[in-house]
């Protein structure tokens, strides 16, 4: 069963909730959808770039120290914000399967 459909049997849900089920995503509006996909895309970008020092493929002198980490809180605090309301309108397991070939 997927998410919609362990949505949809929720006794709690509402209409707007059963409204957006069937516009394909009950949580978070296009407009945030979209917010969402641009921070993780700019995150990535800092993460590609460090990736691509730490493999030796950007030469020293040439490193742009600014773009090694994003190092502001903001866009960290707006995923944050956007992980709580999907556990709050959510609140149920969300399957997480750890990708061992991913270094932590």
């Amino acid at each position: 069963m997927g998410f919609f459909d362990r949505l949809r049997k929720k006794k709690s849900m509402t209409a707007s909730q059963e409204n957006a089920v069937q516009a394909g995503q009950p949580i978070f509006s296009n407009g945030e959808k979209e917010e969402i996909i641009s921070i993780m895309g700019r995150i990535k970008e800092y993460g590609t770039y460090a990736g691509k020092v730490n493999a030796g493929e950007i030469p020293y002198d040439d490193i742009d120290m600014c773009s090694l980490a994003y190092v502001e809180d903001d866009l960290y605090d707006k995923i944050c914000d956007k992980i709580a309301r999907l556990h709050i309108e959510y609140a149920e397991p969300i399957f997480y399967e750890k990708n061992e070939s991913v270094y932590r």
